[in-house]
């Protein structure tokens, strides 16, 4: 009775895609908000800052703020300045960010819909692809394993990406347009298909623009290839031109509004100004560093980040670093499911499944020559991930042993693992402990919950910790209840320029930090400094 009923159900949900489709992203956006529901998600990356100021101008209906006239006081990283007050990044994440933030003030709900569309196009490209039935399989390991699960990144964290603000969703999206507009366009070039190709090679541009390149120039070149043989692709082609011919006019528009030129990307200027790092570390080195106005950046770029590029010199040190980022993509990635992969030489016969084995090696093989690697890079090819997968589990139920279906057994225990490993993600959320990121909310809540209007000071220590970074403020930095601001040595201007605040200051490097009162013996006339007692 059971087997009858689980079969009913499986052929109402197969029986019309868009079913399917639904249903994982639902699932998706559930599993996300359950587990943010357990431990709300804090921003704790360089990264995520950046992309909350990204939301908080798009919420604002921006696309930059006016350079502060005091902007030194609020460098940070990843967060241009100069011409104008932007993050440096793509603004696909920062736009769902703040589609959070305008529905119900949390953008964290921004990630949940962006990680739930994600799963949801996985589906849809992987019925492309293959059958119904492995297609809404991959869909719901998707929901269940890919973009809700907490593999240990490079930062020593539970890494999620429905848990975290920098991304990974909008991406995986992007490549799951693009992957299955390009599997229906062989089969039958159709506006619609060139119209969803082209939605996914604009979201890529605007999410991860390196990797999206590596998937969108093979699949655009053998399309291309089709529509100089064939006059019936011109329909499909000119849709895909249309829409790529609009997004880059918005891209052009954001630049000019960013970096005062339209072609000159947010992302390009911020790294010409900070970074003397290369992004490719195995063909360049390092150029001569910028002047920096605070020690921390300093440290970070000329140090840190350089550290990075000089360990690549020798194939030594190439091989033990590049080696540990894998290990991270390993642990994200793989999991429960390494079981379908163990027969990838068996999948690699359909063609199909070969075209996303070269994809993902040119994605993940790229980045053996760049400056590290996180999950969310791959973001682009993660549909083909899940393709191999529903592949190597098609192939798996097909083996039998004396007349049992042995294979069907095996595919039953993955299914089991991965929600398993659901499970244990959220254990992991739930006894998590909460780090500094944890302090700095903390005095955020408390100091709005005071009212009136604040002033931190940020004192960092020597020792200070290069990734724990206190300084990330609002969009609109002189409407905000409580500005994060850095210990220069002249503090006369901040004082005097934010004169009807409270003014604080909080040692970051403290064993427990706290704030205290900040008090100048003469706040226009000396910039000597005394610290009271805590509030």
């Amino acid at each position: 009775m059971l087997s009858k009923r689980w079969k009913a159900c499986r052929r109402f949900l197969t029986a019309a895609p868009v079913r399917s489709v639904i249903l994982v992203g639902l699932l998706a956006f559930g599993v996300s908000a359950f587990l943010s529901w357990l431990r709300p998600p804090l921003p704790r990356v360089h990264d995520e800052f950046s992309y909350l100021l990204a939301a908080d101008t798009f919420a604002g209906g921006r696309l930059s703020r006016p350079t502060h006239p005091l902007w030194r006081y609020f460098e940070t990283f990843h967060v241009l300045h100069e011409p104008s007050y932007a993050s440096k990044y793509p603004p696909v994440q920062g736009l769902f960010l703040a589609l959070g933030m305008r529905c119900t003030g949390a953008p964290i709900v921004g990630t949940w819909i962006s990680v739930a569309l994600g799963c949801a196009g996985v589906c849809w490209m992987l019925q492309g692809w293959t059958r119904p039935r492995w297609a809404l399989l991959g869909g719901v390991f998707a929901a269940l394993h890919h973009g809700i699960h907490g593999g240990i990144s490079g930062w020593g964290t539970c890494y999620s990406w429905s848990q975290s603000y920098w991304g990974g969703g909008p991406a995986m999206l992007g490549g799951a347009l693009v992957l299955g507009a390009y599997a229906r366009w062989r089969r039958r070039a159709t506006l619609r298909a060139g119209l969803i190709l082209g939605l996914g090679v604009a979201i890529l541009a605007n999410t991860r623009p390196f990797e999206g390149m590596l998937v969108c120039l093979p699949i655009l070149a053998t399309l291309l290839s089709r529509v100089l043989r064939s006059s019936r692709d011109t329909i499909a082609a000119a849709a895909a031109m249309s829409v790529l011919g609009v997004a880059g006019v918005l891209m052009a528009h954001h630049n000019v509004a960013v970096t005062g030129s339209a072609s000159t990307l947010p992302y390009s200027r911020y790294e010409a100004t900070y970074n003397p790092a290369p992004i490719f570390a195995a063909f360049h080195s390092p150029k001569p560093p910028p002047a920096y106005h605070h020690e921390v950046l300093k440290r970070f770029f000329v140090d840190w980040c350089t550290e990075q590029v000089q360990r690549q010199k020798t194939l030594g040190g190439w091989w033990r670093y590049h080696r540990e980022r894998m290990g991270w993509l390993k642990a994200f990635f793989v999991g429960p499911l390494i079981l379908p992969l163990l027969v990838l030489a068996w999948t690699l016969r359909s063609r199909s499944n070969l075209v996303a084995f070269v994809l993902i090696t040119l994605v993940v093989g790229a980045h053996f020559f760049t400056v590290g690697i996180q999950p969310h890079y791959t973001a682009p090819v993660a549909c083909c991930f899940f393709l191999l997968v529903v592949e190597g589990m098609r192939r798996l139920a097909t083996i039998t042993i004396q007349g049992h279906r042995f294979g069907k057994l095996l595919n039953i225990q993955i299914c089991l693992l991965v929600v398993l490993n659901l499970i244990m993600v959220g254990s992991a959320l739930r006894s998590e402990v909460a780090g500094w990121e944890a302090s700095r909310a903390a005095m955020q809540a408390s100091l709005v919950a005071r009212g009136g209007k604040h002033v931190v000071v940020v004192s960092y220590k020597g020792e200070h910790n290069l990734l724990h970074e206190w300084v990330a403020n609002r969009a609109d930095i002189d409407g905000a209840e409580v500005v994060w601001a850095r210990e220069m040595e002249e503090m006369r201007p901040l004082l005097r320029y934010f004169v009807d605040r409270s003014v604080w200051v909080v040692d970051a490097d403290a064993e427990v930090p706290c704030l205290k009162v900040y008090r100048s013996l003469s706040p226009v006339t000396s910039s000597r400094k005394s610290r009271g007692a805590s509030p």
